[in-house]
């Protein structure tokens, strides 16, 4: 049987109603910065307090309450790329650099 990676598996929803979930939260903790969880029916309908989603709940054909958590919508890190190196040559072909009297050369034509 395969291992299943955690971190894949959390930033994934595996269902549509997750993913229409995350959706809806990602919207939610764009605009208010102190939710850190929230919960959403099976309507759509988004609760700070699963209680409250609770009792929505059970007026629902499907009862389920998804929870999500911000630390669940953060998005991986991405690795920084190096910076690549000047050219060694000083043969650059730089618009804006200086030219042979030291002064800038905003034209690339005029070099």
């Amino acid at each position: 049987m395969a291992r299943q990676n955690k971190t894949t598996a959390a930033a994934e929803p595996k269902t549509v109603q997750m993913s229409a979930a995350h959706k809806i939260a990602k919207g939610l903790f764009a605009t208010n910065s102190v939710l850190n969880e929230v919960h959403i029916t099976s309507d759509g309908t988004a609760f700070y307090s699963k209680s409250d989603a609770n009792n929505h709940a059970r007026t629902l054909k499907d009862k389920a309450v998804a929870t999500v958590k911000r630390s669940d919508l953060a998005a991986p890190v991405k690795e920084d790329k190096p910076a690549p190196a000047p050219a060694e040559d000083g043969d650059s072909k730089n618009p804006t650099e200086d030219n042979e009297e030291g002064e800038k050369n905003d034209n690339p034509d005029n070099e």
